[in-house]
């Protein structure tokens, strides 16, 4: 209610041609350079991140390394015991989560690592694409190579967190794919006479296993 009661001053442009003292043409924006940078890290450090879902893939990193940084405490967390590790919730704000944002240090050098990643692997053209980078972000070697968070985050931890974060986006799209989906058929005469079914265990047939469940792109959108 109070945003929406907010008044937010305009941008006039004056535009001028062949008479310097009445300006010809006059347009009135709210088009600010900074606005949303300025909007992303003033939310951010409030605790609500604002992800670029374009490619999910990047998104889900920078949220397993949120999630493993100490001082970016979540809300009710008994790890807060100083001003520099507060919890971010309204009315207080913790800089540390502005960096796991868009615009922040983080996110970005985490681009330049996933587009070298693919690199070494967009050169070929078989069918084990996904399989070859999801390894290569395994690697604590790659992430020594690429060396983009010297002295910040260690590549163990950076591969350890590319483990967890593929494992999970594996496993959402796999509930959501209906995966252990099974079938039992009945006999059309059974099923015409309205005869009482007694189906065993046996009887039934996996539909959708680990052999063809849906999996997920690492190297591409999934819009």
């Amino acid at each position: 209610m109070k945003a929406s009661q907010t008044s937010i001053s305009g941008k006039k442009t004056l535009v001028y041609y062949d008479n310097t003292k009445q300006p010809t043409n006059e347009t009135l924006s709210f088009d600010y350079i900074h606005t949303m940078e300025k909007a992303i890290k003033i939310t951010s450090q409030l605790g609500f991140t604002l992800r670029d879902l374009n490619y999910e893939l990047l998104a889900r990193l920078m949220d397993e390394l949120l999630l493993n940084d100490k001082n970016a405490t979540a809300i009710a967390s008994t790890k807060c015991f100083t001003r520099a590790r507060r919890n971010a919730h309204i009315g207080e704000d913790n800089i540390h989560f502005f960096k796991y944002s868009i615009l922040g240090h983080i996110y970005l050098l985490l681009q330049v690592q996933i587009e070298e990643a693919k690199k070494l692997v967009l050169h070929s053209r078989d069918n084990s694409l996904n399989y070859r980078f999801e390894q290569v972000l395994y690697w604590p070697s790659f992430y020594i190579q690429v060396n983009c968070f010297s002295k910040e985050i260690s590549p163990h931890k950076l591969a350890n967190c590319a483990k967890t974060c593929i494992r999970k986006f594996k496993d959402d799209y796999k509930l959501g794919s209906f995966y252990n989906l099974m079938e039992w058929r009945c006999q059309k005469n059974e099923l015409e006479e309205n005869m009482c079914q007694h189906p065993h265990q046996q009887d039934y047939m996996s539909i959708i296993d680990d052999t063809n469940v849906y999996v997920p792109s690492l190297l591409y959108s999934m819009r």
